[in-house]
């Protein structure tokens, strides 16, 4: 347990003007960055490339607004943006992407916690568009998202971040080159920009980076009433009290021994 003396508590104004303008420098950079991708991949397709006006300066203070001061928002839009924009980086696009993003935001906002829930939500709406609560990958979700919230409790046997190679190990996954066919793969692949923001390719070394923020409104009832809501579970803490008595020093063993935190009675088989 952390002691009162040792933290010092910061706490920012994000209205603030220097902090306002500093998103805007950022959500700039980051525009260019995504147009530079963009175009050397339309130039190498022989295509045209994009006017910078496309996103442009309008762009720009509309993603500021919809920000309301949170850098979080504005780093998990930016990669959501250029993910969408990868395999269709025509201008219709991308004032569907805009109308999206304005569609999922309320003006009416009083905390800015929601903002950040809004987009989250979403962006999960956007990838699993039309799933059922009883199909296949909405079971991986919740069975790898309930992996991923409960491995920091695990430091005390695995003291280092895992890959996600690792993850599908420890969840019995199949094994498969072909990342369709590798549930983990598949999942960080279209949540990239909750999952692995940072990451240039998405593979087996790949770490998974996850905000604190999405941590707390995926298993908050209140503020996440949806299929995507994951149940908090204090079961894995019991169990990792009850391993690190046996800690082997066989990865495979290791292995076997942290993949029964994970998997619940009765859950269904993904491979």
């Amino acid at each position: 347990m952390i002691q009162q003396h040792t933290v010092w508590r910061i706490y920012l104004d994000t209205d603030e003007k220097a902090s306002i303008e500093d998103l805007e420098k950022y959500i700039e950079h980051q525009f260019n960055d995504i147009m530079n991708k963009i175009n050397r991949k339309r130039r190498s397709s022989r295509l045209t490339p994009l006017n910078s006006t496309c996103l442009g300066e309008t762009h720009i203070m509309d993603l500021l607004k919809l920000a309301s001061g949170l850098f979080i928002w504005a780093k998990t839009a930016t990669v959501f943006i250029y993910e969408r924009l990868e395999n269709d980086s025509s201008a219709q696009n991308i004032e569907r992407i805009f109308t999206l993003l304005k569609a999922g935001h309320h003006k009416t906002v009083r905390y800015k916690s929601k903002s950040i829930d809004e987009l989250y939500l979403l962006i999960l709406n956007d990838v699993y568009a039309g799933v059922t609560t009883e199909g296949r990958d909405l079971l991986a979700f919740h069975r790898i998202m309930r992996a991923l919230i409960d491995f920091p409790q695990l430091e005390i046997i695995w003291p280092r971040p895992l890959t996600l190679g690792e993850l599908r190990n420890l969840l019995h996954e199949r094994i498969a080159s072909d990342a369709e066919e590798n549930p983990v793969i598949t999942l960080v692949c279209r949540l990239r920009s909750i999952i692995a923001p940072d990451a240039i390719t998405i593979e087996e070394s790949t770490i998974p980076r996850i905000h604190k923020s999405f941590f707390d409104f995926i298993q908050d009832k209140v503020r996440n009433d949806t299929i995507f809501y994951v149940a908090p579970t204090t079961s894995t803490v019991r169990q990792v009290q009850n391993i690190q008595k046996v800690k082997s020093s066989s990865i495979s063993g290791l292995y076997f021994k942290l993949m029964t935190c994970f998997r619940e009675p009765g859950s269904p088989e993904l491979a």
